[in-house]
């Protein structure tokens, strides 16, 4: 009998260790509350450290990292408490139950990435967590919020309206004007001019005629080589966005104990993997 209190007592102390996630009694759920209200006056990202976790490439571990949440029930409690408090409600016991009952089958982890198109989120967005040999994928994703926040300024030339090519129309339409004149001008073949111009005249004219056409097609040439000055226009083009995104994982098919790997896949960027540590969280 002795040996087998023993053994419950260190069966119970390992449950309390390795399924802390799990094992929300009253005890837990009152902790939980008193550090909500103890840390109810501070920004979400100091309040959530104990359940942030970067992810294993970032160089920096502040809010400029890639980083998740970790909603344990604990987590939940102490959350729910700190609104309380803010919004001037009551705080008790059966509120923290209820929130352990509502999310008993249910782990939201809330992943914040830094991406350089917010388009690749319409697309397919998968994660799972992988412990040993089993894994467990979210059964479903909420793109929560997106920002830019960097960008940068460039210099776009305006569309023009084409003022080269209105210049060459123009001059077109002279050069066939003062042509169609000439032509009129000209007896038909084979008859002489009726204004009795001879033919020394006439060759006359035609060099004329040609040296006028000689120099229409050098002013043709100038004025459609001349563009008008570039006009530019500056416009903000976004480099970076932060994009917050819900994952929720079906609790029973996950062991809330050990070392476990999240990872995340967006479309057309590069895997995302945050080692998790449930025996340290929470």
């Amino acid at each position: 009998m002795k040996n087998l209190f023993f053994a419950l007592v260190f069966a119970l102390s390992y449950a309390s260790e390795a399924d802390a996630l799990a094992l929300m009694n009253k005890t837990n759920i009152k902790h939980a509350q008193e550090y909500g209200i103890m840390r109810y006056q501070e920004d979400i990202p100091d309040f959530a450290k104990p359940w942030c976790v970067y992810e294993e490439t970032s160089k920096v571990l502040d809010l400029s990292g890639e980083r998740v949440y970790i909603y344990t029930p604990y987590y939940l409690v102490a959350l729910n408490a700190r609104e309380r408090l803010i919004s001037s409600q009551t705080i008790n016991i059966v509120d923290g139950e209820m929130i352990v009952q509502e999310f008993s089958d249910i782990l939201p982890v809330c992943v914040v990435l830094y991406i350089e198109n917010a388009d690749r989120l319409e697309n397919k967005i998968s994660a799972f967590i992988r412990q040993g040999e089993k894994t467990a994928d979210a059964y479903e994703v909420e793109v929560q919020d997106t920002v830019v926040v960097q960008t940068k300024v460039v210099r776009e030339r305006e569309k023009e309206a084409s003022a080269d090519k209105k210049t060459k129309t123009d001059v077109s339409r002279q050069v066939n004007e003062t042509t169609d004149k000439k032509d009129q001008e000209k007896p038909e073949k084979g008859k002489p001019y009726q204004d009795g111009v001879d033919k020394d005249k006439e060759k006359t004219a035609d060099k004329k005629n040609k040296e006028n056409a000689i120099d229409r097609e050098n002013k043709e040439n100038v004025i459609a080589g001349a563009k008008p000055e570039a006009v530019f226009a500056e416009k903000i083009v976004p480099l970076l966005y932060r994009a917050q995104l819900f994952f929720y994982f079906d609790m029973r098919q996950i062991k809330l104990s050990g070392p476990a790997v999240l990872t995340v896949n967006v479309p057309r960027e590069r895997e995302r993997r945050f080692n998790l540590n449930f025996n340290s969280i929470n």
